[in-house]
């Protein structure tokens, strides 16, 4: 290998700036051992010209329903509209937080694609991996720091005198945070507190048919982009609310308080129960003590200003505008004694979780949330969490 030295001020300013994943190789729980080689062949002869380890772009994850996953390129990275992030932008930071944990799975992440050869598996030859920050980070840290460089023109990635990295990933149910940690580290001559062991994997490599052109492969490898309707139809599909607020028109904040705004649930009671009684005011207006001796049928026909409230549960359904629900679900006013509930899918529906287990406030149809069925007259106060229940994540 001849030519340029590597820049380590280049490396050192993209280290500086910052910037996860697909398919390709992935370290197994515990210790890796592996070489990162260059991000294309033409470095070889031109390491001064390297001014990454890594090929880096934006993607988003979307958790679907039988714990399916799909993945898109973020349109972002090339100068589209991405409806992922526009409804990231619109609710991270919603006063829901089930609603504010639902974004932080579709927001993009950094995926970094570096050339790697297992040294525990070299027949699977160059292998692409898809980083994470905390790798590429480290990585980067090592190849631009001339102490680790040995001389060599390519510092640690040098195929032929570079230097062989210790890849440990400790799996989430394993760690203390609940989630996957990482580290790496050079590998050294007689063990941790020995000098960094330098070596050569250029037969490895020769070895490998057409090896320069899979080094130049590493663009070919990112998350394909998908189209915004495809976007669109897995942020629907994970029932997520729009850009503009969703199903039920916008929700700002403040619309998705625990408590509704004052009138909300009561005004539209009072006028359900008072509409349809139009004869019996007069009488309840005219004096409390005159109702034993005006006992005559039309009095007994409407035994009643005291028994108006057990007529509530019938009588909203009438009131409720008629295409607010499907054909067989209803949309009932909430009981006297739970007043922060928005809707309820009526007597027929069958709830998927026990009466018991629903918190406090929540609706009848609570952890099976679909708007398409469950339109609400009012912003629900659980509905992030409400979709984190039916997802399996709360």
């Amino acid at each position: 290998m001849t030519g340029p030295m590597i820049n380590h001020e280049k490396l050192k300013q993209r280290r500086a700036e910052g910037s996860r994943g697909g398919v390709g190789w992935k370290p197994k729980a515990g210790e890796n051992k592996i070489r990162v080689l260059p991000p294309g062949s033409r470095y070889l002869t031109a390491w001064d010209e390297m001014g990454d380890v890594a090929v880096g772009y934006e993607m988003h994850f979307f958790k679907l329903d039988g714990g399916k996953t799909d993945v898109t390129r973020c349109p972002k990275d090339l100068k589209m509209p991405c409806p992922a992030c526009d409804v990231y932008w619109a609710h991270y930071k919603s006063a829901d937080p089930g609603l504010v944990q639902l974004m932080r799975q579709i927001k993009s992440v950094r995926v970094y694609l570096m050339n790697v050869i297992d040294l525990n598996n070299i027949a699977a030859g160059i292998q692409h991996w898809p980083a994470n920050y905390t790798c590429w980070e480290k990585i980067l840290d090592m190849t631009a720091s001339p102490s680790y460089s040995g001389g060599a023109a390519g510092g640690i990635l040098d195929p032929a005198n570079g230097v062989n990295l210790l890849v440990h990933l400790t799996p989430a149910n394993m760690s203390k945070t609940g989630f996957p940690v990482y580290d790496v580290l050079p590998e050294r001559d007689g063990g941790p507190a020995g000098p960094v062991y330098r070596t050569t994997v250029m037969q490895i490599v020769q070895a490998i048919p057409d090896w320069p052109t899979v080094l130049d492969k590493l663009e070919e490898q990112i998350t394909p982009l998908k189209s915004a309707a495809e976007i669109q139809g897995l942020l629907d599909a994970m029932r997520l609310p729009s850009a503009s607020g969703g199903p039920g028109g916008p929700r700002s904040p403040a619309q998705r308080s625990i408590v509704p705004p004052a009138g909300v649930v009561a005004a539209p009671v009072a006028a359900a129960t008072v509409a349809p009684q139009p004869a019996a005011a007069p009488v309840a207006a005219a004096a409390p003590h005159a109702v034993p001796v005006a006992a005559p049928a039309p009095v007994a026909a409407a035994p009643v200003p005291v028994a108006v409230p057990a007529a509530v549960p019938a009588a909203v359904p009438a009131a409720a505008p008629s295409a607010v629900a499907p054909a067989g679900f209803q949309t009932a006013a909430p009981a006297a004694s739970n007043v922060t509930v928005h809707y309820d899918p009526g007597p027929q529906y069958v709830p998927k979780v026990p009466d018991a287990a629903r918190p406090v406030g929540a609706p009848r149809c609570f952890g099976d949330y679909n708007p398409a069925v469950h339109k609400c007259n009012h912003p629900c106060p659980v509905r992030g969490s409400c979709q984190m229940k039916m997802l399996g994540i709360a």
